[in-house]
């Protein structure tokens, strides 16, 4: 994923995970990018661009988005959930809370 190649095989899975980056955060182009081996922020763009159009012309490619976000997904909320509990501070914010969601299922992808 980190890999400054461009074939097809290292690029398409790196795009399907700056996709889901972007759809399942709130961090922003350039620090999703710089998470991909300080990828500039319009090759996330690109990514998200190229995977939206996949998956709307291929059936297959959707399933698999989906199913790959909702795998990744429970994974993530399961060790989210086991480190929050560990970890529990009332005075933490909602915003603290959600910058540890993005930063740990940035992780996750």
């Amino acid at each position: 994923m980190l890999s400054q190649r461009r074939s097809r095989p290292l690029a398409r899975p790196r795009q399907i995970a700056m996709y889901l980056a972007k759809k399942m955060t709130t961090r922003s182009l350039p620090e999703i990018g710089r998470r991909f081996a300080n990828r500039d922020h319009t090759t996330v763009i690109h990514a998200v661009k190229t995977i939206t159009r996949l998956s709307e012309q291929d059936d297959e490619m959707k399933k698999n988005i989906n199913q790959i976000s909702k795998d990744k997904f429970l994974d993530f909320l399961f060790g989210f959930a086991k480190h929050f509990l560990h970890n529990k501070n009332p005075n933490t914010s909602r915003m603290q809370i959600r910058f540890r969601i993005d930063s740990a299922l940035l992780k996750y992808l």
